[in-house]
């Protein structure tokens, strides 16, 4: 793992989660590249446009409504500068619900960090969960059921 790179990740993932956690859409757009593609084990979701990032946003805080979210507690746990440039990184999702109860077990994600115009930005990840659960259909801009 390289050092520098796994700083990286970790500012973005902090800055990401408390962005989410706050409601604060701006801050959490300026770190996504796109478009942007979000992949469940059931399929993948390109977020072309700010409207339709927008809409994501709205549905993954409206599920973590739902489900009681206190706290997001996001670790890098590999991150390797590419040759491009880029960074290749994974890191581990922990939900935490009132009680400090853990909503699910932590679940990993693979991500493509890309810098442009001064800032890291997310353009592509793999979330290990299913497309069908309500997290699962937030990532895929749906709205909760």
């Amino acid at each position: 793992m390289t050092a520098d790179a796994k700083k990286i990740v970790d500012a973005v993932l902090e800055t990401t989660g408390q962005a989410l956690l706050q409601g604060d859409f701006e801050t959490y757009a300026r770190h996504f590249l796109l478009p942007a593609r979000f992949e469940t084990f059931d399929g993948h979701h390109s977020v072309i446009t700010s409207a339709e990032l927008a809409a994501m946003f709205a549905a993954i805080r409206d599920h973590y409504a739902q489900i009681g979210l206190k706290d997001l507690v996001r670790s890098c746990v590999s991150a390797e500068m590419q040759p491009d440039g880029s960074i290749k990184a994974t890191h581990e999702t922990r939900m935490i619900c009132h009680g400090n109860v853990l909503h699910r077990a932590a679940y990993p994600v693979m991500g493509t960090y890309i810098h442009k115009d001064g800032v890291w930005q997310i353009n592509a990840c793999q979330h290990a969960v299913s497309g069908t659960s309500p997290y699962g259909r937030a990532l895929m801009g749906q709205a909760a059921a």
